[in-house]
């Protein structure tokens, strides 16, 4: 099902396998970036998925003012949301999107009770989720 769709995200819902996700493309400021977060949690509250897969791979490099905002808005309320469920990034192709993340990671609090891996690729992404599957 999608959710939410711009030229700078794209959000979907596949129930069959309670999977949220998001994929990005380049956005041009601010409020975009925020608009897609704000999406991204609007979708966990209405769904409640517990598996999610964040593709970055066309994400732009991330203001450090948004930066900030992920850690003390986006974050907190995200992970309430994915606790106890499955997170699979997909890293930017983009040098400086890759050091903005790794910006916010450090900024953030341990996930606690997520099951959460870095990919380069979705197939391998899903190639997880359904080895997880196995092991439950």
């Amino acid at each position: 099902m999608l959710f939410f769709q711009k030229p700078f995200v794209t959000i979907h819902f596949e129930e069959q396998f309670n999977l949220a996700r998001v994929k990005w493309s380049r956005f041009e400021n601010s409020y975009e970036y925020r608009e897609g977060l704000s999406q991204a949690l609007a979708l966990g509250k209405l769904k409640a998925p517990q598996n999610w897969i964040l593709d970055l791979r066309e994400l732009s490099a991330i203001r450090l003012n948004d930066q900030n905002w992920t850690v003390t808005h986006f974050l907190p309320q995200f992970h309430a949301m994915v606790m106890g469920g499955k997170l699979a990034i997909i890293l930017s192709e983009d040098f400086y999107s890759n050091a903005s993340i790794g910006n916010i990671a450090r900024g953030m609090q341990p996930l606690e009770n997520v099951s959460a891996r870095y990919f380069n690729d979705e197939e391998s992404a899903m190639a997880w989720f359904a080895s997880m599957a196995e092991l439950q």
